[in-house]
């Protein structure tokens, strides 16, 4: 615009046939720079736009995988793959719980178990329904339906200062965050209220599905099953995202051989990214798995002469949350993923996360594991003529500083909060390179 102000202005336009009901993706960009003191050692810098989000294809497959009338059918015994994880064991053949494919018989080779003769007949029985046309998916997850969906959009925004304190050296300050809006999620439509045994209870097709817009009326077999979950692909308010943060930056351009950098950011990132309580999702809106609330970073190049060269970057990061659930289907609505109620969940084992004004635990409640990282780079680069050769040498972990994953949340499990595993420790690799 002048000597002292330059503006980026765009506009983008998005469409996706996977979401018929985004039509007005139109995404403004802008951007401003501003040299604030005239003197070109001031800088005043921001801008915002809005992004959009193409849906997964993946979506298409499931909601025509899982129609209300199966067009396919995926048999699953529902045994439980982590029994020292959830504390619950698989079902035994014999067991009041086995169903018919959990009962194998003895094949013809000693020692061998082949399908039995019953659970063969179910599987036949079940695919002639679903060749027929007339397999209901009132299975336990039960069928996925489509509904108002959008392309997911993000306003993101940041403004800041960036002031020169010597001819290599500047300090900026910077906001930056971020909305997200019209988020997709699965919404269970069949969940009703909590009963007195702290179980969900189910509506009914007759109440979810009064008119027959999801389940049509002409089909006595699906409005009569009876379905557990039965999901809806929803765009809700309630799964609207937030991230704000302050960065502080200290940059040192290449001079006297040697440059760097130093920064840190406060930032908190929140979402809903598992729900549990359909009827409101906003219940289960918390921090995301990726919040990190403090980072903490340095690094630098050094040139030592005559070929020889280093460079170190630290990091420091508070790490990530970690959600601290019951590890069972505490209140039956079909997923392990239920968190703690105070005087139900905390009778032999205190809660450890922050709870809600309902008692419940809240997400990702319980701080992670701190990350600290050094890594080093040591180089020798020697020209001869027209080639240049190199050998390199560089190590990750250079303190072999232990840092250990996030333990589980699961309440039931021996393992609750007790690190198991760690990052890579020490590691190092030698590299050679020829330039001509």
């Amino acid at each position: 615009m002048n000597k002292r102000l330059t503006l980026n202005l765009g506009v983008r336009y998005d469409w996706q046939s996977a979401t018929p009901d985004t039509r007005n993706a139109i995404g403004p960009r802008f951007g401003l720079a501003y040299d604030a003191t005239g003197d070109g050692k001031t800088l005043v810098r921001g801008g915002f736009g809005k992004v959009y989000q193409y849906q997964q294809l993946a979506i298409l497959a499931t909601l025509a995988q899982r129609a209300v009338i199966g067009p396919t059918f995926a048999y699953d015994t529902a045994q439980v793959a982590s029994p020292a994880v959830t504390g619950v064991l698989p079902v035994k053949p014999g067991d009041a719980n086995a169903t018919a494919c959990l009962q194998p018989v003895a094949g013809a080779t000693p020692g061998e178990a082949v399908m039995s003769p019953a659970c063969r007949a179910f599987l036949t029985s079940t695919r002639a329904q679903v060749l027929a046309g007339g397999y209901v998916n009132n299975s336990t997850t039960g069928p996925i339906v489509d509904g108002n969906r959008r392309m997911a959009y993000t306003w993101a925004f940041s403004g800041g200062v960036k002031r020169q304190l010597a001819s290599d050296m500047a300090v900026s300050v910077d906001y930056v965050g971020n909305r997200g809006k019209d988020n997709t999620g699965v919404i269970d439509i069949n969940e009703g209220p909590v009963g007195a045994n702290g179980r969900v209870t189910r509506l009914g097709v007759n109440v979810f599905d009064p008119n027959g817009a999801l389940v049509p009326l002409s089909n006595a077999a699906a409005r009569s099953a009876t379905y557990a979950q039965f999901n809806e692909e929803q765009t809700l308010p309630a799964l609207d995202t937030d991230f704000n943060s302050l960065e502080v930056g200290l940059d040192k351009r290449l001079s006297n051989r040697w440059s760097g950098r130093v920064s840190y950011t406060l930032a908190r990132s929140r979402d809903v990214a598992v729900i549990i309580v359909d009827s409101n999702p906003r219940l289960d809106y918390g921090l995301s798995n990726f919040d990190n609330r403090h980072a903490f970073a340095a690094s630098t190049n050094i040139d030592i002469g005559k070929g020889l060269g280093a460079g170190f970057v630290f990091r420091r990061y508070s790490g990530y949350p970690i959600t601290e659930t019951t590890g069972t289907d505490s209140n039956g609505d079909g997923t392990n993923n239920d968190r703690p109620t105070r005087g139900v969940d905390d009778l032999t084992k205190p809660i450890v996360s922050e709870v809600d004004s309902r008692g419940v635990a809240i997400r990702n409640g319980v701080k992670g594991e701190p990350q600290l990282i050094l890594d080093g780079r040591f180089q020798y680069i020697r020209k001869i003529q027209r080639f240049q050769a190199g050998i390199f040498l560089e190590v990750y972990n250079l303190t072999n500083h232990v840092n250990f994953g996030n333990p589980t949340g699961a309440r039931n499990s021996t393992q609750f909060l007790i690190p198991t595993v760690a990052n890579n420790p020490r590691t190092g690799q030698i590299g050679f390179r020829l330039i001509f």
